[in-house]
């Protein structure tokens, strides 16, 4: 068995030194690319949400303008619909808007405006139009 002399195991433990010395750096360089993935992920996934509640909040503003549009739509329908009543209600011999009901349930019916026309042309070509 031969013994080393003091520069040989000197040589020896530089040369461990390197070694662990190029491992310590080769593990510093795959945690700073493990942690720039980690990032990168991140931010990809950070950004894929900014996008989903962008669209989220596009899809909400355009349903509340449909609901604003189909809400005056709705009124002025209403509207246009409560004027025919008001001048047939002025029709004589129009049917009224409401009348009871005969299936025993009791309470009333409303008719629609276009059967209310229809009776107020019958009314008005029986009685012979307007005096």
């Amino acid at each position: 068995m031969s013994r080393l002399t003091l520069s040989e195991q000197l040589q020896s433990a530089q040369a461990t030194i390197g070694t662990l010395h190029i491992q310590v750096q080769n593990l510093q360089t795959e945690l700073k690319s493990a942690e720039n993935l980690k990032v990168r992920e991140l931010d990809a996934a950070k950004a894929e949400l900014i996008q989903v509640r962008a669209d989220y909040e596009k899809k909400l503003k355009d349903k509340e303008t449909s609901y604003a549009y189909q809400g005056s739509s709705l009124t002025a329908a209403s509207n246009e619909l409560e004027q025919a009543h008001a001048v047939l209600d002025g029709v004589e011999g129009a049917p009224a808007r409401d009348y009871e009901r005969t299936d025993g349930y009791g309470g009333k019916i409303h008719r629609n405006v276009v059967t209310r026309l229809a009776g107020a042309f019958l009314a008005i070509a029986k009685n012979g139009g307007p005096k």
